[in-house]
């Protein structure tokens, strides 16, 4: 009688990513585009004032449903209290700062690890610029959301700056964010 013994290998990880997991779904989308396309969704309800609450849960991913989250994330926001909120949470244009930074690193960390380059920290702040006038109606000139946008992130590596900030450029909210993108936007009554 023999004996097998399991031999387990330990993934190949590089910035906490597992680099050998993301090779294997670059392939997949070479393979199959149709594998590349993704949906994710979000419900919204209002609970009161300024104060709301989203629910994440499923999504579509690699040609499925994927439903191994077996609860929803919630995120509450509301609004400072100068603008009649309770301030409880973050305001929605506040998490939209959180989307960007947390897209631009993790953005960055996934295509460093790829390309085999350490990362030993990300540290950034950021600041966004709004003339609320445009939000409450009182300029039609003024934009009604940020009308500027400044990141700053220092990243402690080996590679170049340069090299790093090309990799960061391919997030997909830095994308939205940067460039805006059409809004199909319905509201009924019930």
């Amino acid at each position: 009688m023999t004996t097998k013994t399991a031999v387990k290998t330990m993934p190949n990880k590089v910035n906490g990513v597992d680099v050998d997991q993301i090779n294997r779904f670059i392939e997949r989308v070479e393979d199959d585009p149709s594998f590349a396309e993704m949906q994710f969704r979000a419900s919204n309800e209002w609970i009161d004032g300024g104060a709301n609450r989203t629910r994440i849960k499923e999504f579509y991913a690699g040609c499925e449903e994927d439903t191994t989250r077996a609860v929803p994330f919630e995120l509450d926001s509301d609004e400072p209290k100068i603008i009649a909120g309770n301030d409880a949470t973050p305001n929605p244009v506040e998490y939209v700062l959180h989307a960007l930074i947390g897209c631009l690193t993790t953005t960055l960390v996934y295509h460093a690890a790829v390309r085999g380059i350490e990362i030993e920290s990300v540290e950034s702040n950021l600041e966004g610029d709004l003339d609320v006038r445009g939000l409450l109606g009182l300029s039609d000139e003024v934009r009604k959301s940020y009308h500027h946008v400044r990141v700053n992130m220092r990243v402690k590596s080996d590679a170049s700056a340069d090299d790093l900030r090309e990799l960061a450029m391919f997030s997909p909210v830095y994308d939205m964010v940067s460039k805006s993108l059409p809004v199909a936007f319905n509201l009924e009554t019930f």
